[in-house]
């Protein structure tokens, strides 16, 4: 997964460098993104989606399948709101909501800017966040590359930052 990104972030990249005179590039970009990003998403869905349904039908061989439609119904009702509950493979429930990132406004721009900004009533320090997760992201690359026998030269490294 983190191959993918490294791969996503330099083609973006060479997209706003090919297009960066688009007085729209910004929009396009994101567009680019979205569509870079849709089909790993679907495949990431697709297996997550057998794997529930393998689960799914363990059980039901086993005589519990009132139990599986009720949990499946369940399951229907709460994504309908903004949360979203899954069972794993491994029998575990997991109910989650989207990040804080995806519903705050002005965090996207916070974030690409940098400097302290007010979020919901705490003040967030975005120049120390934008380190973290840098550093983190490049642990990342570095390790799924190693983990798939990737070498990556000083030049690759540049480009995915």
């Amino acid at each position: 997964m983190r191959l993918f990104l490294c791969r996503f972030l330099m083609k973006v990249k060479q997209f706003k460098i090919d297009n960066a005179t688009d007085p729209d590039l910004e929009a396009k970009a994101e567009a680019y993104e979205q569509q870079l990003r849709q089909p790993e998403a679907n495949r990431f869905y697709a297996q997550f989606r057998k794997e529930q349904q393998a689960m799914e039908d363990r059980f039901k061989a086993k005589g519990l399948g009132d139990i599986v439609d009720y949990i499946a119904e369940f399951r229907r009702q709460i994504n309908k709101d903004a949360l979203s509950i899954n069972v794993d493979e491994y029998n575990d429930i997991y109910l989650t909501r989207s990040y804080k990132f995806l519903t705050t406004e002005g965090w996207a721009k916070a974030a690409k800017e940098g400097g302290r900004f007010e979020v919901d009533g705490k003040i967030v320090d975005f120049d120390k966040l934008r380190v973290a997760a840098l550093k983190q992201f490049e642990y990342d690359v570095d390790f799924d590359a190693k983990q798939n026998g990737v070498v990556l030269t000083e030049e690759d490294r540049k480009s995915v930052v």
